[in-house]
């Protein structure tokens, strides 16, 4: 039991849940080396050699309010959701019952996160530079069909990095995101009844994927690193489109991030093309914790999110070409859709 209990201790599990994450969510080695890093100044010194079964909550949070204590309350969050991460990493390989895990969102009676905004660009004529900008950019070319990809279907800069051509429905012109790659709660990711999340692809987005398949289809990553072309599962690192906006000579922190195309979508879906916000929330998979547990419908919303992604696709277009809207237009002067269905269907 005392050899079981050695190779158990929260230091070991750590690096192995690290080593996992590295590997099966494609961190980059930094991104890695950073999480472990935080761990070893805060975490190890007290309670990294000892079983993780013999760890009380009280040690816990005595490591987590050093942190805060010292002011840094965003690396007392960090801290703890990796603390949680390691707890159901021991729980997953059976090295800690899981009655005795203890560690969650509220351990440490930290203050809640404040939401993160991400800079975006909501003026038209300003989009429509930027989407100038990202035609005429000189980089690598599966960055480049990145970048333009990114604002057309405005899903998260994660989700993007890792999609596979096996989740493309090329007939259907469908993106099945799987749950293991969405923004979601690690039981949610492994629970059977998480749905996928259905990304219907207007025509513009289908013309840079079918301008990628030759390159990098059609099996394994479609955004993949062309710095080791025999991986099929090498992605693009989680900073390659922020660097690539800032090659561009965009200030990710005060004018555009990768995440920020979601905001930039959200705001002017509504005020210029007049979607309902159920219908674009749905579209950006922001899905609340009861609907998941067993209401949720997949395909909520879908025919509508089709015609709603197309406009907005042209939308784009129009901006691209010069053509700035203003609030009191009317969009059929700037887009070309189809008889629209009920939103509300």
């Amino acid at each position: 039991m005392e050899r079981v209990a050695a190779l158990n201790t929260f230091g070991l599990l750590a690096r192995a849940w690290v080593a996992s994450a590295r590997k099966d969510r494609q961190w980059s080695s930094g991104y890695a080396g950073k999480v472990i890093r935080h761990l070893e100044i805060h975490v190890f010194p007290w309670v990294g050699d000892r079983p993780i079964e013999k760890i009380g909550p009280t040690e816990i949070v005595r490591c987590l309010h050093r942190i805060k204590d010292r002011g840094n309350l965003e690396t007392a969050q960090r801290v703890r959701e990796a603390v949680q991460h390691v707890y159901q990493h021991a729980v997953d390989v059976g090295a800690l019952e899981p009655s005795r895990n203890f560690v969650n969102k509220n351990t440490g009676g930290l203050p809640a996160p404040r939401s993160r905004h991400y800079a975006a660009i909501t003026d038209p004529a300003q989009l429509g530079q930027l989407l100038r900008d990202i035609r005429d950019y000189n980089g690598a070319f599966i960055t480049r069909c990145a970048l333009r990809l990114a604002p057309v279907i405005f899903q998260r800069p994660g989700q993007l990095r890792l999609a596979e051509w096996e989740d493309i429905q090329l007939d259907d012109e469908l993106w099945r995101c799987p749950p293991e790659k969405m923004k979601l709660r690690e039981w949610q990711k492994r629970d059977s009844r998480t749905p996928a999340h259905l990304v219907p692809l207007p025509r513009q987005a289908m013309e840079i994927l079918r301008d990628l398949h030759p390159l990098t289809g059609p099996a394994g990553s479609i955004f993949r690193s062309m710095s080791r072309r025999s991986e099929k599962s090498r992605y693009i690192s989680d900073n390659t489109i922020n660097a690539a906006l800032r090659t561009m000579g965009y200030d990710t922190k005060e004018q555009i991030t990768g995440h920020g195309f979601r905001a930039t979508a959200r705001t002017m879906i509504r005020e210029y093309l007049g979607w309902d916000p159920d219908v674009i929330e749905r579209h950006l998979a922001h899905v609340s914790d009861e609907e998941l547990g067993g209401s949720y419908d997949r395909a909520t919303f879908l025919v509508q999110r089709k015609t709603m992604v197309q406009e907005w696709a042209d939308f784009l277009d129009n901006l691209e070409a010069g053509k700035v809207p203003t609030h009191g237009d009317n969009v059929q002067r700037f887009v070309r859709p189809p008889s629209r269905p009920n939103q509300h269907a």
